[in-house]
């Protein structure tokens, strides 16, 4: 997997904090990839804790977002926590996984492969959209 560089016209919603939160998950999706794609073998408490500060994290940013949402009062609301429940599901699935193959490159590039995927076209496709309702005047700011 490649790394995930920022760019705040691909990924940007002009909305800083969430966009700081985005960032923040990409470094350690990317984090992730790097010890995948390393020769060195996984280090299992360090990808333990990053697995562990992404579902952390992941929650946390989820929950300001559905404040927003909340707020302006978003018609697809219920969907977008729906994807937002199911993509923490999918982590803490893969966080148990990794506790009993704590050594394998396979799960971690797995592992970062999905987030990628996952975050990438939620930012790019559901968030954009939530964007486009609050500045189209649709919603209360």
């Amino acid at each position: 997997m490649q790394k995930i560089e920022w760019s705040d016209e691909v990924y940007g919603l002009g909305i800083k904090r969430i966009d700081d939160q985005h960032k923040q998950l990409l470094n350690l999706i990317n984090a992730l990839s790097q010890i995948g794609q390393s020769d060195k073998p996984v280090d299992p408490e360090f990808v333990k804790k990053v697995v562990n500060t992404l579902v952390d994290y992941t929650k946390n940013h989820f929950a300001d977002e559905e404040k927003l949402l909340k707020r302006l009062h978003y018609p697809d609301y219920p969907n977008h926590s729906l994807a937002h429940r199911r993509f923490i599901s999918q982590v803490e699935e893969f966080r148990d996984a990794f506790q009993n193959s704590p050594d394998s490159k396979v799960l971690t590039n797995k592992i970062a492969t999905f987030l990628s995927d996952w975050l990438t076209r939620h930012i790019l496709v559901e968030d954009k959209e939530y964007v486009k309702y609050m500045f189209s005047g649709s919603g209360p700011i």
